[in-house]
């Protein structure tokens, strides 16, 4: 995970293109006579960044993310904005916001989009000035008997690293099936293809099994996690019955290959479309993880 913008997640794996930042002062010019003007510091400039990502089908739902963006911007809110690596880098809004469609279904729905995100710096009140995340609501965690659950190390960063990668497996998994059955009327070519196919499904499969009972322990803590453990068992069955379907697979068996390599790939789809039906939730959970609110 690249960043947190409130509750809006970045992810690498799900188009992340590039990060710009602005940063600056203002100076006031004073002229002098016959010599060229001095400038003087007056503070500084307002931090500036820009976000490009595009969203892909494959990863995520494209019009999804960009409705989550749009309300977002419409709020005129003043969002905390944290680097995956828990750098708090200030209060921002969004400024502007550009969408792009680059692929779409005939009826217009969007397969994949381009954004880019603009952030002006949200200052506020200079006499109570907005607090990180962490800071605001320390006390109050540690009230509700919240910290054990929360810090690093605990269930909550453990299962989140593990739904993390079990979600860049299973994108891993959707390309290298597509990847196979465009060469399926080639099947001494396919076949090569399905041993990397079964150990990411086994990446799949594996870190969401252990994640499960760490899920089911916050559902106390955080209700919403109930709709990720229902989410992480389904998946986990789905891609172990597919990796179970490639395994019987053998140079002799040819002729079952296209059938079989179809059958993965709806099993993969309706893995990553159950899923998808998630990753707000997820991106809430990992916000709670990384901004400690």
């Amino acid at each position: 995970m690249l960043a947190i913008l409130g509750e809006i997640e970045v992810q690498l794996q799900t188009g992340f293109t590039a990060l710009e930042a602005t940063l600056g002062g203002e100076f006031a010019e004073q002229a002098r006579i016959g010599r060229k003007p001095g400038l003087q510091w007056v503070g500084d400039k307002g931090d500036e960044y820009r976000l490009s990502v595009r969203f892909h089908q494959q990863y995520c739902q494209p019009t999804a993310q960009w409705q989550r963006l749009q309300a977002a911007c419409r709020a005129h809110q003043a969002l905390a904005f944290v680097l995956g690596n828990g750098e708090y880098l200030g209060h921002f809004v969004i400024s502007t916001l550009t969408g792009r469609t680059l692929l779409a279904h005939a009826d217009g729905i969007a397969q994949c989009l381009e954004v880019d995100i603009s952030l002006r710096e949200f200052t506020g009140d200079l006499r109570q000035p907005l607090k990180p995340p962490a800071m605001a609501t320390t006390l109050n965690r540690k009230a509700a008997g919240l910290t054990p659950a929360i810090g690093s190390g605990t269930p909550l960063s453990r299962a989140m690293g593990l739904a993390r990668q079990a979600q860049s497996a299973l994108a891993t998994a959707s390309q290298a099936i597509r990847v196979a059955r465009q060469m399926k009327t080639d099947p001494v070519a396919a076949l090569t293809r399905v041993p990397g196919v079964i150990t990411s499904l086994g990446e799949v499969a594996t870190p969401l099994i252990q994640a499960q009972p760490l899920l089911a322990g916050l559902e106390a803590h955080f209700p919403a996690a109930s709709h990720l453990t229902r989410a992480a068992g389904k998946v986990a069955t789905t891609a172990s019955q597919a990796k179970n379907t490639l395994s019987t697979l053998t140079p002799g068996t040819g002729q079952a290959l296209p059938g079989a390599l179809d059958t993965v790939a709806g099993q993969v789809g309706g893995a990553l479309s159950t899923w998808n039906d998630v990753a707000p939730v997820l991106s809430r959970l990992t916000s709670h993880l990384v901004t400690r609110h």
